[in-house]
């Protein structure tokens, strides 16, 4: 087992960045970075020759050979020693290969007055790490405390009504508005259990995907029983596999409605079609749907009204009082659903995303694509919909 150590210093000047090289007890990694170089809108000589006046690289560096499209420099010290080959490869535009066998080097790369450049670096091996000048944020920072500045916008914009917040919300979702088209109930099978009956329904409705789900009416129920929509993101499948998450609703008579949304349960995107580097089961579709204009948090949305449609319409559920259970992706759809529609009298939900703000200061988080709405945290937040809607939504842990 080899270790590694990051040599540190604290010697950065408002003009300086100390890079930090990954090094084994005995052996450096040979890092390679590359970065890219616009240095603004080239002039003719810049088309013919390797231009690399737009900056100081420092008293560290040295030129060991150079034509018009290309240059070797050496730095050094006494932790060792690496090579930049640069080559300009468009205009304006420089590509570095960098070969580093050093602890640390002190950078006294600076920018000539009046240029910009944007630097992108690429670690085959290793890492690169750079000190941040006094009062420098990261991206992260920068993103708390713009969320925290939008906090009297988004109270503001609160103040002006539901209805305003919910046109907002739907522009948000992707939708045009609440559903209007009408469900069709298609009746895709019916078992009889010792303890209940068991029907599975497919609903349509134009325009949307199928939803596939299963009704649970227990011998004890009545005409008081509430309607308990389960929305597990293992599927309902893999809840229904053990009879002990559902027993305990049996014996109190309680009627069970579980449901598949698009994209998880049986409506899963094959797993062969999403890297795992993405950190998102479900990466293509979330992408895709954001692409299009239609978040898969919208869409699922439409779902959850579709399953209130059929609440509404079916003989054995019209009438009853509806209870929500759900949990991980499915949370925040359900906390828009329950602002949106009144038929929801209550929710619970477990293991899921509180508040978007724990995605700006946790951002390696799974599954976040699945739940993002863009510019959503300029309106409102998770918690904001939940103090402000007319029915009880909240976590049970």
């Amino acid at each position: 087992m080899v270790s590694c150590q990051v040599q540190e210093t604290d010697k950065v000047s408002s003009s300086q960045q100390t890079h930090k090289y990954l090094q084994t007890d005995h052996i450096c990694f040979q890092e390679r970075k590359m970065f890219l170089l616009f240095a603004g809108s080239p002039s003719l000589g810049e088309f013919l020759f390797l231009n690399l006046d737009i900056a100081q690289f420092g008293s560290n560096t040295k030129t060991i050979i150079k034509d018009e499209n290309s240059m070797v420099m050496m730095i050094s010290d006494e932790t060792g020693e690496g090579k930049m080959t640069v080559h300009q490869i468009l205009p304006g535009i420089m590509i570095s290969f960098t070969d580093m066998h050093m602890e640390q080097c002190m950078s006294e790369f600076e920018l000539n007055s009046g240029q910009k450049v944007l630097c992108i670096d690429h670690c085959r091996e290793g890492r690169i790490e750079m000190g941040n000048q006094p009062g420098i944020l990261s991206i992260m920072q920068e993103n708390v405390n713009q969320l925290d500045e939008w906090a009297s916008k988004r109270e503001t914009f609160l103040s002006k009504g539901k209805k305003t917040v919910q046109a907002k919300m739907l522009d948000l979702l992707g939708l045009k508005g609440l559903p209007d088209h009408k469900i069709r109930i298609e009746a895709t099978g019916h078992d009889s259990m010792r303890e209940y009956e068991q029907y599975k329904f497919q609903l349509i409705r134009e325009g949307e995907m199928p939803v596939p789900c299963i009704l649970i009416m227990p011998s004890r129920a009545n005409a008081d029983s509430p309607v308990e929509l389960r929305l597990q993101e293992e599927g309902k499948g893999t809840y229904l596999s053990e009879y002990a998450n559902f027993a305990a609703a049996l014996t109190e008579g309680k009627i069970l409605l579980l449901a598949d949304l698009r994209g998880l349960g049986e409506t899963t995107d094959p797993a062969f079609y999403t890297d795992a580097k993405y950190w998102n089961r479900e990466y293509r579709n979330a992408m895709t749907s954001m692409h299009i204009g239609r978040p898969i948090m919208g869409q699922r949305v439409v779902d959850i009204l579709t399953l209130l449609d059929f609440c509404s319409e079916h003989e054995f559920l019209r009438g009853h009082s509806i209870k929500v259970h759900a949990n991980g992706i499915y949370g925040p759809a359900v906390i828009h659903a329950a602002y949106l529609d009144e038929r929801i009298n209550s929710a619970e939900i477990t293991h899921s995303v509180k508040t978007w703000k724990d995605y700006i200061e946790n951002p390696m988080q799974w599954d976040m694509y699945s739940n993002v709405l863009y510019g959503v945290l300029k309106y409102y937040d998770l918690p904001d919909l939940m103090r402000l809607g007319n029915r009880p939504v909240h976590f049970a842990d």
